[in-house]
């Protein structure tokens, strides 16, 4: 049985640089930043709102949440609600509205209930075949007006006084959809704290969907495949650690670690431990599985968030597939090729 994981928790876009300045008021190495992302079928309990308000300083509602409560096209209600009582518990948490740039997911918001017959122009059947019971369309952004419905529509959501900023999922199919370039330009104009979904790796030419070149367009990147998905093998892994090493400072990294990624082996040290080499001074984690929070991975607590760090000494060495980086508190080493890693808590 998994013994530890974790519970819920910018270059070109001046329209987010308070925001993102603000948040890094969280961002010490007094212990493990924890990031949270989920939803509930019902709503988030009296307790689980004190856990979110205390331990995740960012946290992402994710889409039809509350639905058996609000109705299932509220998504925008339910964010809402959730955000306010959030922020009456902690004034300076930031509460973040998904936001899909690639598929329309009709019957889970309200904004998007009739759009596909409301404005025909502005939608393309979608790809991926495994998601039309809820997203059978994509958004066609070749039109201004798709463009600015999607920016209006976040964006009237995140300028509420309880929510934080936008967090934008799909860029990998944005991308496979040639409108990326499209969505950086959207992603541009939103308010608040911009968190997108990326850094996933293409195998084949050893690149990634939404990288670097994505990131100039945002506050900060989830890493959802965080030594999982793609990254499951020890190149891989390397790959996506070096990649995520380059990024600046001032951008925050969110490490989505999942109990059955690469060299997690049933225990979350070797996930914390890449957590540990990659972090910057805005860099969160998150390890579980999937985003419903009404199952035993959500609200689980490790003694290990709240041990002291301190700051780093450095950055992480390399050689070969092992890195290795020392903290005031906590020496860090992991082993990519032989899937084990070590954290020496001083």
């Amino acid at each position: 049985m998994l013994n530890a994981i974790c519970a819920v928790l910018l270059s070109c876009k001046p329209a987010a640089t308070n925001e993102a300045s603000e948040a890094k008021t969280h961002a010490d190495w007094s212990h493990v930043r924890l990031y949270g992302h989920a939803f509930s079928n019902e709503e988030f309990t009296e307790d689980e709102y004190q856990f979110i308000a205390e331990k995740m300083p960012i946290f992402t509602i994710e889409k039809r949440h509350a639905h058996k409560v609000h109705g299932p096209a509220k998504s925008e209600e339910a964010t809402l609600i959730s955000a306010r009582k959030i922020k009456a518990l902690n004034p300076d948490a930031k509460t973040l509205f998904y936001w899909n740039c690639d598929l329309i997911y009709a019957p889970l918001y309200e904004s998007l209930k009739n759009l596909e017959e409301e404005q025909p122009t502005w939608v393309r059947e979608s790809r991926f075949k495994k998601l039309k019971a809820v997203a059978k369309n994509g958004y066609n952004f070749a039109e201004q007006g798709a463009q600015d419905f999607w920016v209006k529509t976040a964006s009237d959501i995140a300028n509420d006084p309880a929510v934080g900023g936008v967090f934008v999922d799909a860029s990998s199919k944005a991308a496979l959809n040639g409108q990326l370039e499209i969505v950086h330009k959207l992603m541009d104009e939103l308010p608040g704290l911009v968190l997108y979904n990326g850094y996933r790796i293409k195998p084949h030419d050893k690149t990634f969907y939404g990288g670097p070149e994505t990131l100039k367009h945002a506050d900060g990147v989830f890493v959802e495949a965080f030594l999982s998905g793609p990254a499951k093998t020890a190149e891989a892994a390397s790959m996506l650690i070096d990649g995520l090493l380059e990024i600046p400072e001032d951008k925050h990294i969110i490490c989505n670690g999942l109990i059955d990624g690469y060299g997690s082996n049933g225990s979350h040290e070797f996930s914390l431990a890449a957590y540990f080499i990659v972090a910057n001074k805005n860099t969160y984690y998150r390890f579980g599985k999937g985003h419903h929070f009404n199952n035993e991975y959500m609200t689980y607590w490790h003694d290990d968030f709240a041990k002291k760090i301190g700051k780093p000494t450095g950055k992480a060495s390399k050689e070969g597939l092992t890195y290795k980086r020392s903290f005031e508190f906590v020496d860090v080493t992991l082993d990519l090729e032989n899937q084990k890693a070590t954290l020496d808590w001083k």
